[in-house]
């Protein structure tokens, strides 16, 4: 099975057992490292597990996903070597995917939803802090704009 076939079913089809596996394999490195910053988190995993819904946990799964971005390289690669025992696919595989959608969007040159917007609203402030990155920023601040202009502003 392809990795984009694997990611489609996983999204569509995996357990609630094995989303939340990997969601506390990220919260107990969290915790280990930020402890502080890992108890809001879990407290919110509590809530969610009294009342338990596929939206939910697919909602935490993705948000989780997201955050695995900003970890260090240790950490990064604890989890994602977790994912890759829970999931099957490691979190390198994800960022791959981002890359690909980001390169779609551009190509086309138009945006067209907010999510998208917001997502390259996102990897704009995620290059902002490097150097060597200012044309794609140009370009997407461009799409950015445009997206604005047409739709009012965000």
């Amino acid at each position: 099975m392809s990795q984009r076939n694997r990611l489609a079913e996983m999204s569509d089809y995996s357990s609630f057992e094995e989303k939340l596996g990997f969601v506390n394999s990220f919260l107990h490195v969290l915790d280990m490292r930020a402890p502080d910053v890992a108890r809001p988190l879990i407290e919110v995993m509590s809530g969610i597990m009294k009342k338990p819904t596929r939206r939910k946990i697919d909602t935490v799964y993705r948000d989780f996903l997201e955050w695995c971005r900003g970890l260090s390289v240790e950490d990064r690669i604890a989890i994602s070597k977790r994912h890759k025992t829970t999931m099957g696919l490691s979190l390198d595989y994800f960022d791959t995917q981002r890359l690909e959608d980001l390169s779609r969007i551009t190509a086309r040159g138009i945006l067209r939803s907010h999510d998208e917007w917001r997502f390259l609203e996102e990897r704009v402030q995620e290059l902002s802090g490097s150097s060597g990155h200012d044309e794609e920023i140009a370009q997407l601040n461009r799409l950015l704009s445009a997206y604005q202009g047409k739709n009012g502003s965000d």
